[in-house]
């Protein structure tokens, strides 16, 4: 990667696992490589699964004794109707999880999931879609959608009012408070605009 302005990162999100590619447009192929090389042969090394691990168990005792990460969790928990694309994760959560478990989550994903591919910026089409088509159109043939996950984008969420009382063990005293309303989905523009 010496001399090339690309860079790659991932992760997930919602119901998703991402891989963003940013960089100058001369160096996209070199990205695309990369992205090739782990949706091919992405390997979770085990130290840096140990660290995480550790990193996130540390993180996790911290923030249980922090009423604002309680709080923004008791939210998101109301709001979602206890989506499970959008829990938090829970020390026994992480506990329970080993480097096998994730490579094997990770290998299904990379063999199966649907692929979406967008890309923005300073070049011509007739100059990415080769290779677009070089190093995406050759993975393995895959399902276009994803319909098994459709039950669970419903959200089971009441009509309301949502409330939630959340006592936290502090160093010192402290409390918060969350007030607020569901706006209206983005896609409905008669009530967004009334809004």
């Amino acid at each position: 990667m010496t001399g090339k302005n690309i860079s790659g990162r991932g992760g997930g999100g919602g119901d998703t696992f991402d891989f963003m590619i940013t960089g100058a447009p001369e160096d996209l192929e070199v990205g695309l490589q990369k992205a090739y090389a782990l949706l091919t042969d992405g390997t979770i090394e085990a130290s840096a699964f140990k660290n995480w691990k550790l990193q996130t168990l540390r993180q996790l005792e911290f923030m249980e004794k922090m009423p604002q990460f309680k709080g923004i969790e008791a939210l998101v928990d109301l709001v979602t109707g206890g989506d499970p694309r959008r829990p938090f994760l829970k020390k026994e959560d992480i506990e329970a999880l080993s480097r096998e478990k994730a490579q094997g989550w990770f290998d299904r994903l990379r063999r199966e999931a649907p692929i979406e591919v967008a890309i923005v910026g300073d070049m011509k089409y007739d100059d990415v879609m080769p290779l677009i088509e070089r190093y995406v159109g050759s993975l393995p043939k895959r399902d276009r959608s994803a319909a098994h996950l459709d039950k669970l984008r419903i959200h089971g969420r009441s009509t309301g009012p949502l409330t939630r009382h959340v006592e936290v063990e502090t160093m010192t005293p402290k409390a918060m408070s969350f007030a607020g309303f569901m706006s209206a989905d983005g896609r409905n523009v008669p009530d967004t605009r009334a809004m």
